[in-house]
């Protein structure tokens, strides 16, 4: 565990010797993982690339405190990569020259970027391409050992699905959902108290209209010529909060066929009729196996992953030099 750390010590050394010019910042170590260094730069590249703009949310004090936050997590997640990659690099995990290629098209694709604009975009990170090719190769790799190494050892049984199913059946109800036919008989805010009133009785007839079964369409015909408009409209099957709370109330505390009394807003009056409605149910294990199969397997992975992780850390030589 301990062989290479004399070579460290003696790289140490060196940094330490070298003596300071004017106006040159001396790098520094910062951690010492088996064999290999982390270096005051890689930090603050890291913390460039990854936390810059949540730095500059702070200020005085709590950014001090924020940039040693920061900085102590970033640390361990070059720690974490430094012992991935030394384990990929022993168990011959490699990625090709093709497969970089290919994940920068993708990222390009996801963000509709071309090359101009990728490169602005990693500049802003204080990045070149060349970096983010090293960056992604070393993801890569890494997800491919974690692959092999915790991720192809797992299973789900069908007995675990079944029993997360029903220990979690509310999780897997449908929401309930109307379906809503809606008149709006329409009123400027700024409209006179007389239009007020007319509109309000319009609504009022409307309503009546409908509770007494004439037909949707024939109740808007019946207002071609007056001088509100009236207007109605198919809002279709609808989930609880998808309207405007003055309208989702009513509509999810009506039954089928029922009419609701006119709503005042800001526009107008509102009068909403419930065609159909379907109530919350749970559904059926079938339906909901590959979802749950999906979650357990990410829960048992992460578990895993940590496990895996702490363990490898502990096997090897890890000296923190950060200070505070």
């Amino acid at each position: 565990m301990l062989k290479g750390i004399s070579g460290i010590l003696v790289v140490l050394g060196m940094v330490a010797a070298v003596p300071a010019q004017a106006g040159i910042m001396i790098d520094r170590v910062v951690a010492v993982v088996n064999d290999d260094v982390v270096t005051m730069s890689d930090l603050q590249k890291e913390v460039a690339a990854r936390a810059q703009e949540t730095l500059e949310s702070f200020q005085g004090k709590e950014l001090e405190a924020a940039k040693k936050r920061v900085n102590r997590d970033i640390l361990n997640l070059l720690v974490e990569r430094h012992l991935q990659l030394d384990l990929a690099k022993r168990r011959g995990v490699g990625v090709s020259d093709d497969e970089v290629a290919s994940a920068i098209e993708d990222v390009k694709k996801k963000n509709e970027f071309d090359d101009d604009a990728l490169a602005k975009a990693l500049e802003a990170k204080g990045m070149t391409l060349n970096d983010y090719r090293k960056t992604l190769r070393e993801e890569i790799t890494v997800n491919k050992l974690v692959y092999r190494e915790v991720k192809s050892r797992i299973t789900v049984t069908d007995s675990e699905i079944t029993e997360h199913y029903k220990a979690n059946k509310e999780s897997f109800s449908s929401d309930p959902t109307v379906t809503v036919k809606h008149v709006l008989v329409s009123c400027a805010p700024e409209a006179s108290a007389e239009i007020k009133n007319e509109a309000k009785r319009i609504a009022g007839e409307v309503m009546a209209k409908l509770r007494r079964g004439d037909d949707f369409a024939s109740v808007i015909g019946d207002y071609a010529g007056s001088r509100l408009p009236v207007s109605g409209n198919d809002l279709g099957t609808v989930k609880r909060g998808d309207l405007i709370q003055e309208l989702d109330t009513p509509a999810f505390a009506l039954k089928v066929g029922e009419v609701s009394e006119p709503v005042q807003m800001a526009d107008g009056y509102h009068v909403i009729k419930i065609i159909d409605r379907s109530e919350a149910k749970v559904k059926p294990l079938d339906e909901v196996k590959a979802q749950i199969g999906k979650h357990l397997f990410n829960q048992k992975s992460e578990e895993q992953y940590y496990k895996w992780l702490k363990e490898l850390r502990t096997n090897a030589f890890v000296e923190i030099k950060l200070g505070e």
